[in-house]
């Protein structure tokens, strides 16, 4: 399991060098002003041998103003969501009462915290060091963030007694991501999925902190669900929740191959909902929507239909992403959703040969040009499949930066009216021939 790692302190202590320093790539933005990480970032890092996730937060103070007490909050929750906390105070400055503020809340947590005491940038300041003793959080560690002096035995400490970590071994299930925004029902939608007694099911620790991966067997698929769990507590500070909602997103994402991504039917698609599915169409991934609680909406003579027609103009071009009316509470519609999983794993492998791709719109292509762009008059020649997972399509033409984008979507739109990719990003290219 990934490791995640906050770096906790008062502002200016040198968070976010030293953040960059142990990603060794200039990420967060540092500045000498106190106050310039108000958001986290986070980021994959490795030491010698063992990944994890590393994140930089704000500065933490005692007495806070309203940005401040936002930015105390949202390094709270970091500490709540950590494996492992690194509480960065600066030599120079000595033991202030924020420090000792800091580390009362950190000696009341169960996590592991190693303090690191910044700007010890030669062996002059190894005395000063030994004050931060008294903050009771173990043997200080001397850092110098700026130039890396103690950066190794920082990360030995910090990451001592976990293991190398271990190449996956290979699984062959279609691992399917339960995603969505909080409280819309993605753990009832999965235990609904569980609970089927025709299924064979297997609890296995997943790599997303707080969530559980369970393999199931559907009509003799083996199917991998990953559930993106909610925060464990609530906060006030709703970017806060939002930024590790987005980072376990992210992290199921990049090891599934289709996505589920639930929203209530009450409220439609929200920004977020469709910062999600581009997320998700971005890194070629098999999209359905689901639409929860449909159990709860007040019907009619045609009430999907104008229902779907509004997710349709809120998805724009991403109008072959399908959608279910479901109720996680109810199953309804549930095994559908599974269903339509396994269809759309089936066009991820799907080959159109080259021929039958030619013949199929070339003829389209003359009779429906390209439009010029600037005195450029591109003539496509042939085209061909180029890959699977993600699948491509490769345009040769004779000026492929004057083919407008319009144009791209129209013969995108014309691929999928011939051959099924429902639910699957089809990425065309444009080259010189």
């Amino acid at each position: 399991m990934t490791k995640i790692i906050a770096i906790i302190g008062r502002p200016n202590t040198g968070k976010s060098t030293l953040f960059n320093r142990i990603l060794r790539r200039r990420q967060a933005v540092v500045a000498e002003e106190s106050g310039v990480t108000r958001d986290r970032h986070y980021a994959e890092g490795e030491w010698s041998g063992r990944k994890f996730t590393l994140i930089d937060t704000g500065g933490m103070v005692e007495k806070p103003d309203f940005m401040e007490d936002q930015i105390r909050v949202q390094a709270q929750i970091a500490i709540e969501e950590a494996d492992i906390i690194i509480f960065l105070a600066d030599v120079k400055a000595g033991v202030m009462p924020d420090d000792e503020a800091i580390a009362g809340i950190l000696r009341r947590s169960d996590k592991k915290v190693v303090l690191a005491v910044n700007k010890a940038d030669d062996d002059s300041w190894e005395r000063q060091v030994y004050e931060f003793h008294r903050l009771g959080l173990g043997e200080p560690q001397p850092v110098s963030a700026q130039v890396g002096r103690g950066l190794g035995e920082l990360l030995d400490y910090a990451l001592e007694g976990i293991p190398e970590t271990e190449v996956e071994s290979a699984d062959d299930s279609l691992k399917i991501a339960v995603i969505g925004r909080p409280n819309v029902g993605k753990s009832s939608l999965v235990n609904a999925f569980l609970n089927e007694e025709r299924h064979i099911v297997t609890p296995v620790p997943g790599t997303t902190r707080d969530s559980i991966d369970s393999k199931i067997k559907f009509y003799g698929t083996d199917i991998t669900l990953i559930d993106t769990a909610g925060l464990r507590r609530a906060s006030k500070v709703k970017e806060a929740v939002e930024f590790f909602c987005n980072l376990r997103t992210s992290r199921a994402l990049e090891r599934a191959d289709i996505a589920l991504i639930l929203f209530e039917a009450g409220e439609n698609l929200t920004k977020q909902d469709t910062r999600i599915i581009n997320q998700a169409v971005d890194l070629g991934k098999g999209v359905i929507l689901l639409a929860n609680k449909w159990d709860l909406v007040e019907k009619e003579t045609g009430t999907f239909e104008d229902y779907k027609k509004e997710v349709e103009y809120r998805l724009g071009h991403l109008k072959y992403i399908p959608l279910l009316t479901i109720s996680a509470l109810t199953k309804q519609r549930i095994h559908r959703a599974l269903q339509l999983a396994l269809e759309i794993q089936q066009n991820c492998f799907r080959r159109i040969s080259t021929s039958d791709l030619n013949d199929y719109l070339l003829p389209i292509v003359k009779n429906t040009p390209p439009p010029s762009m600037e005195n450029k008059y591109v003539k496509i020649k042939y085209c061909s499949q180029v890959s699977v997972q993600p699948t491509e399509f490769a345009f040769h033409c004779n000026f492929p930066e004057a083919v407008a984008e319009q144009y791209k979507r129209f013969l995108e739109r014309k691929i999928r009216e011939k051959f099924d990719f429902t639910g699957l990003p089809v990425r065309l290219k444009f080259l010189k021939k």
